[in-house]
């Protein structure tokens, strides 16, 4: 759970003189197969979310919540996506990064992000990376959840497209049961095939 006193990095930010400052991101990046997702969240002053956190250890039902929550109450908000083409052809730290910049790009006026654990690169707004900031950082975890849940979905359409992999259950994640569908079908569009691990699939 996200810890009032935790948020003190925004109210420092507030009595600097910061007016717009968001939470950013990512979902997605341990999987090999499907898009990287990144979401920025601007909450109104001092909204609380009561038990929110990392999307990860969140249970369907609980994601399905706060997503909504989130909507609802978010002064401004916008998700981004980096195309598994775009993984394959630059790498995933880019493409990651070149979305958090078309999205940041979508949010006219802001003068601070805080991001969890990274900096962005080639990035205007002054910004600050937290370590565990979806455990720390309300708007943080607000953008965790918003990417993971729409990440979720593309992955569920996905499952519809090519049901041979498992997508709706592992989401692309490397389980069993998706290393057994890739040796046994080989990779799909979906699939980051610049990635080692498929040399050694020998797909």
């Amino acid at each position: 759970m996200v810890k009032t006193s935790s948020n003190s990095d925004v109210r420092e930010l507030g009595r600097l003189g910061f007016k717009c400052i968001l939470g950013a991101d990512e979902a997605g990046m341990g999987p090999l197969a499907g898009p990287v997702v990144v979401a920025v969240v601007q909450l109104p002053d001092r909204y609380q979310l009561k038990g929110i956190r990392d999307s990860k250890l969140m249970t369907e039902k609980q994601l399905s919540f706060y997503n909504d929550m989130v909507r609802e109450k978010a002064i401004r908000f916008a998700i981004e996506e980096g195309s598994v083409e775009e993984i394959n052809r630059v790498g995933l730290r880019p493409t990651l990064f070149a979305a958090y910049r078309r999205a940041i790009a979508r949010m006219n006026g802001a003068d601070f992000i805080l991001v969890d654990a990274l900096t962005i690169p080639e990035l205007d707004i002054r910004q600050r990376g937290i370590i565990k900031g979806d455990m720390k950082v309300t708007s943080i975890a607000a953008a965790s959840v918003l990417a993971k849940v729409h990440r979720d979905n593309l992955m569920r359409e996905a499952d519809k497209k090519f049901p041979s992999y498992g997508f709706a259950k592992h989401k692309g994640y490397g389980t069993k049961q998706h290393m057994a569908a890739i040796r046994t079908h080989g990779a799909c569009p979906l699939h980051r095939v610049s990635w080692r691990v498929f040399e050694r699939l020998s797909v």
